[in-house]
């Protein structure tokens, strides 16, 4: 080799090793920085350290009630550890150890090349995801196969049943934000469970990250005005059917979509865009708009916090709920009195496109609604509002379990959110259930 190639291959390996460091300790820095700024309450620094994006979901209210939730079920915070970088697109993503009096977590934020927060998430440290324990694994395999949508990365998982042809397919649709393909939260995974339970039946099924899980996704978008429901959910979902639909291994005539939470609020206007599903299974889907959800969710929230000062960060969102419902059609928008996350554009559409709009086209299609008695996100009042929408429809069915919360999980007593700390799986006769149902229909 030249010696002067040599040495100038050597020089370029060393540069980008540098640039690789100097990121690395950038990304140090900032994560620092937010674990500061928390722990002495300053979230205004934090929320103007997001990019764009995240200051549409979290707002320093929202920041104010995530860490001080943690505080008040797991007191102060000791000790925060040593920050360990790793890199991903244009990304750093960085996950710190911080230890509470009686529980630590895993601290983990997408930073972008311009030293802004695109993501920030609490993880559980200790706890691990448990499969359950009546899927038998050697009835199906899983294949790697990312969503078919030009210029959007999001991976995906086909479980497909051994040695049989023409089966029929399951499409699991996740909840609000950021949802990825498990729909994990703490250490539990009830997409995961579901997968696995219907494949080991003989049915397939496909689960996906949103696209919204992944930041390089959004960078795209200027304006979060222009950021819409077939955006966050129709695009995907239309071309995942139309390539299954063409896949020698499922039935065409034998796909059907599974939505979670809000993927169950938007079952309707799937089917408007994808005439050809044959049935639709929600899973503890919402019937009413988002605005007076969320204002519900805050105020059953508000019950578990100790003192009024706690209290009073649930109580603003609670007022900019109601300022949000009483200004839709408003020209004029005060956007610090705005719920993080939403757009009077994203509302807007949101009703236009929901069931209280769309529900007459699932009146002549199949149609499962199962829901959790013990659901404080999406609460049994919304389960009635689809019972009366569905009076008209040729074959719905609604099934309501007394244990089971959000997750489809069960518990005891009044739903708290601490609950989802805990490893727990889908009951194997939620599964049962679908699984009959839906060799009902393929009948």
């Amino acid at each position: 080799m030249n010696i002067l190639k040599k040495y100038s291959l050597c020089f370029s390996f060393l540069g980008l090793m540098s640039m690789v460091t100097s990121a690395q300790n950038s990304a140090k820095e900032i994560t620092q920085s937010v674990l500061t700024y928390f722990k002495n309450q300053q979230f205004n620094k934090v929320y103007n350290m997001q990019d764009a994006t995240m200051k549409r979901y979290m707002d320093a209210d929202r920041l104010d009630m995530t860490w001080n939730g943690l505080i008040e079920n797991y007191d102060s915070l000791q000790h925060i550890n040593e920050t360990v970088v790793n890199q991903k697109d244009s990304f750093s993503i960085t996950e710190t150890k911080i230890d509470f009096v009686k529980k630590s977590f895993l601290f983990k934020l997408t930073i972008n090349n311009n030293g802004e927060l695109s993501g920030m998430y609490f993880l559980n440290t200790k706890l691990k995801y448990t499969p359950p324990e009546y899927i038998n694994t050697l009835n199906f395999i899983e294949i790697k196969f990312a969503v078919p949508t030009k210029n959007i990365s999001s991976e995906g998982i086909l479980s497909l049943p051994k040695g049989k042809l023409n089966v029929p397919l399951v499409i699991i649709v996740g909840g609000s934000g950021g949802t990825d393909k498990d729909g994990t939260l703490g250490p539990n995974k009830p997409y995961n469970d579901l997968a696995w339970a219907l494949a080991a039946q003989g049915i397939a099924v496909y689960r996906y990250d949103k696209r919204t899980a992944n930041p390089e996704n959004l960078k795209g978008i200027k304006n979060p005005n222009d950021f819409f429901l077939y955006q966050e959910y129709v695009e995907d979902v239309k071309n995942i059917v139309a390539h299954y639909s063409e896949d020698k291994r499922i039935n065409p005539k034998q796909i059907f979509v599974a939505g979670h939470s809000q993927g169950g609020f938007m079952l309707p206007y799937f089917v408007k865009v994808c005439p050809k599903i044959k049935g639709v299974i929600s899973l503890a889907g919402n019937y009413g708009n988002v605005i007076d959800l969320m204002a519900y969710q805050f105020e059953y929230l508000k019950q578990f916090l100790p003192d009024s000062a706690s209290k009073q960060a649930y109580d603003v969102m609670i007022k900019k709920a109601g300022y949000m419902k009483q200004n839709i059609s408003s020209t004029q928008i005060n956007k610090d009195s705005m719920i993080p996350g939403l757009t009077m554009a994203y509302v807007k559409d949101m009703m236009a496109n929901g069931p209280e709009k769309l529900h007459v086209v699932l009146h002549k299609k199949p149609a499962l609604f199962i829901q959790g008695e013990r659901d404080y996100q999406v609460p049994m009042r919304e389960f009635e509002l689809w019972k009366k929408a569905m009076q008209k429809s040729c074959c719905a069915t609604f099934i309501s379990y007394p244990k089971l919360n959000h997750l489809l999980m069960e518990g005891e007593g009044i739903s708290k959110p601490a609950e989802y700390n805990k490893p727990n799986n889908v009951p194997e006769y939620v599964a049962n259930e679908i699984a009959k149902w839906i060799k009902q229909q393929s009948k």
